[in-house]
């Protein structure tokens, strides 16, 4: 039988990973997923980066399991339903001209903000 969580850690690749971003797996760690085919994001973030004994570690949610807060790249409005596509450094965007990677949940229309979104 597979031992599968919604919740795992994996190191940091920087100590000033923020939280509620999407997150790729690199060499160094896990780090902001972008906008490059290479930045398969594998998890929301949902600890930045902490100190317990002195290596840095994030506690990440599965992309594959429940809903997750993301946070926005850009003062577009996005409304309940809209589609999100990636942006830079782990965050999303109402969708534009790249793929959808989900749904949002709640609305904005600030930069920053924290919202809830069912990724595909």
């Amino acid at each position: 039988m597979q031992n599968t969580s919604p919740i795992f850690s994996i190191p940091a690749a920087s100590t000033t990973t923020a939280t509620f971003i999407r997150i790729k797996m690199t060499s160094t760690g896990g780090s902001p997923a972008g906008l490059s085919a290479n930045d398969t994001a594998i998890g929301t973030c949902i600890s930045g980066s902490n100190d317990p004994g002195g290596d840095y570690w994030l506690a990440v949610q599965d992309l594959k399991y429940g809903i997750h807060f993301a946070t926005t790249g850009n003062s577009t409005a996005i409304a309940v339903g809209d589609e999100i596509e990636a942006f830079t450094s782990g965050k999303i965007i109402k969708k534009a001209s790249l793929t959808a990677i989900g749904v949002a949940l709640e609305a904005s229309s600030a930069d920053n903000s924290v919202i809830r979104v069912k990724y595909y």
